[in-house]
């Protein structure tokens, strides 16, 4: 008999059981919906307890560079240029007819601004990709930390040779940039789709897509530039020390100091024999400063470090110089003369372009003066500058 008053009661409670049973598998289900889509991407969000946590120190004002937790790491653009961005990150995007997340932040300014490495990395992949057009891929010197930056108008004058229109792509190069070096300039090359080939633009204004990964994990790097900005736009505030005339007339060096600077702090060719001792010695016959001369390989070719497998080409024709009669732009790609002519072709184009420089005007900046200038890039004096002071403060004069 208890048995027949149990399943009643069973029979005739189901009906409110049923949808109780449910609600709490739905309010399950509801709570544990965030943990499932965002499982392993913790990183991705909490982005003060990974990257960012740590402290900031050591700013170099000479080169904009920035000491995180031991890694030196800069803000992608140089200081002084106008540039803007927002927080684009998973905004919606079309990618071959397809909505997608977009994977990073993108940067905007004038074509042709220079992109910086925000750190020292390999480069991974470098070469065309339909999406991002010419583009690059680097990690870390520590594996911890991939940058993938795209949509440049051109490579930085030493990675150019991997332009290629033919589509294709160099993987696992081992060429180390350095924190700061420049290594592309901004456009708006590639596409919505996959497929387009090397050339195509996007139709958007200029820009760099920024993308980020921490451990292998997607992050959204808004707040790590925006830190980088602020401690940027704070601490180069004092801008660039203003050079004269006197400046980059030749003075004694620490000749030793500076060649084995450039070879354990750049790891550089350029320490090498011939190259070394002849830059230095057109720079005397010139009447010109050595630091001026190593400054400007070092915006032109990043001291031409040995990790680039055509440092030895390069090296021929650190300075870009023009082949005489040519008319064309510069270029260690296209004239190859052997370095004393390089050094002494860059040292007759800097005396002619420096002549008659107004005492109120930076004499680096006269040099690249709209129109007629030392390179086509109208920030490359900034570089050069920056250099020259670095030179200065860890090198150092005889006199």
């Amino acid at each position: 008999m208890k048995n027949i008053i149990k399943k009643k009661i069973l029979i005739y409670s189901l009906p409110f059981l049923i949808p109780l049973i449910l609600l709490f598998f739905v309010l399950l289900i509801a709570c544990m919906l965030p943990m499932i889509m965002f499982a392993g991407q913790e990183c991705l969000t909490n982005t003060n307890d990974t990257y960012y946590a740590g402290s900031w120190s050591s700013y170099d004002g000479e080169n904009d560079l920035y000491t995180y937790n031991g890694n030196t790491v800069t803000f992608p653009i140089p200081p002084g240029v106008k540039y803007s961005y927002t927080n684009s990150f998973g905004a919606d995007r079309t990618h071959n007819n397809k909505s997608e997340s977009h994977e990073g932040i993108d940067i905007f300014a004038d074509r042709n601004t220079p992109a910086l490495a925000v750190e020292d990395c390999k480069i991974d992949k470098i070469g065309w990709n339909g999406l991002g057009g010419w583009r690059i891929l680097m990690t870390s010197l520590d594996n911890k930390r991939t940058y993938y930056y795209a949509h440049f108008e051109n490579y930085s004058p030493s990675l150019q040779i991997y332009k290629d229109y033919n589509g294709a792509v160099a993987n696992n190069t081992n060429i180390v940039v350095k924190a700061g070096e420049v290594i592309g300039y901004i456009g708006s090359s590639g596409s919505t789709s996959s497929f387009s080939k090397p050339g195509a633009d996007t139709g958007t204004s200029p820009h760099i897509h920024f993308q980020m990964y921490i451990d292998g994990n997607l992050v959204n790097p808004y707040d790590f530039l925006k830190e980088l900005e602020s401690i940027q736009k704070s601490a180069s505030s004092s801008g660039l020390k203003i050079r004269t005339y006197a400046d980059i007339r030749y003075r004694n060096i620490n000749t030793q100091k500076l060649q084995e600077w450039l070879d354990k702090k750049r790891n550089s060719k350029l320490s090498e024999e011939p190259y070394f001792s002849t830059i230095i010695g057109v720079a005397k016959d010139s009447d010109l400063n050595p630091f001026l001369m190593f400054a400007v390989v070092g915006q032109e070719q990043s001291y031409v470090p040995r990790t680039n497998p055509r440092a030895q080409k390069i090296a021929n024709n650190p300075f870009n110089v023009t082949k005489p009669g040519s008319g064309i732009p510069g270029s260690w790609q296209t004239y190859n003369p052997g370095i004393e002519t390089s050094a002494k072709g860059a040292a007759k184009t800097i005396l002619r372009l420096s002549k008659n420089c107004p005492a109120t005007e930076d004499v680096i900046k006269w040099i690249n003066r709209d129109g007629h200038g030392y390179a086509e890039d109208k920030n490359w004096w900034k570089g050069v500058s920056k250099n020259f002071s670095n030179l200065e403060k860890n090198i150092g004069y005889f006199d």
